[in-house]
C-alpha cells in the first residue's frame, strides 16, 4: 500500500451481541490486508468491541432491533473507526472507566477504548450518534511488504 492509498470498509449488524463476533472478524481481514501488526489489531478489535457492546447496553439499552454501523477509513498513517447508532444519547467522553485498583467485573471498557486509539471523539448528528476512533500508525508499526522470494545463503564450505 502507497502512503496515499486508502482503505474504506463498513459492516453493519443487528444490536446484539452474538453478532460481534462478526465485527472482530471483519476488523481482522480488513487490518491483516493492510499489513497491520497483530497487537495493534488485536487492540484495535477490543477497542471496538467494547464501544459497540456499550451501544448495545446504554444507547440500546438491550434494544436487537436496532443495527450498529461500524466504518474504516484505513490509511498508511492512521485507522479511523466510526461507529454509528440510533439510540439514546450520551457522550462516551463522559464515562469513565473504574479505578484499576478495584478487582472487581465490569467498568474496563473505557481503558480498552483508551488503550487501542490515540484519539476519540463523540458527536450527535441529527438523530444518530457517532464515535469517532483515530489510531495513529507509526511507520515502524506497519510490517514491510515480502518481495517476492528471499533468497538464502549459506555459509557453507567458506
Amino acid at each position: 500500500m502507497n502512503s496515499k492509498t486508502k482503505h474504506i470498509a463498513s459492516i453493519t449488524i443487528p444490536s446484539h451481541p452474538m453478532y460481534l463476533s462478526m465485527i472482530r472478524a471483519f476488523i481482522e481481514k480488513l487490518l491483516l490486508l493492510i499489513d497491520t501488526p497483530p497487537s495493534v489489531i488485536e487492540d484495535i478489535k477490543s477497542g471496538v468491541d467494547e464501544a459497540c457492546s456499550n451501544v448495545i447496553k446504554y444507547a440500546y439499552n438491550h434494544d436487537y432491533t436496532k443495527s450498529i454501523k461500524v466504518s474504516f477509513n484505513c490509511s498508511r498513517s492512521e485507522i479511523t473507526v466510526t461507529i454509528e447508532d440510533e439510540g439514546a444519547f450520551s457522550s462516551c467522553l463522559d464515562f469513565k472507566g473504574r479505578d484499576l485498583s478495584e478487582v472487581r467485573p465490569g467498568g474496563l471498557g473505557i481503558h480498552f477504548i483508551k488503550k487501542a486509539f490515540d484519539k476519540i471523539d463523540f458527536k450527535r448528528v441529527d438523530d444518530t450518534n457517532r464515535l469517532i476512533l483515530i489510531r495513529k500508525i507509526k511507520k515502524t508499526t506497519m510490517k514491510p511488504k515480502k518481495k517476492g522470494r528471499q533468497k538464502i545463503r549459506s555459509n557453507k564450505g567458506k
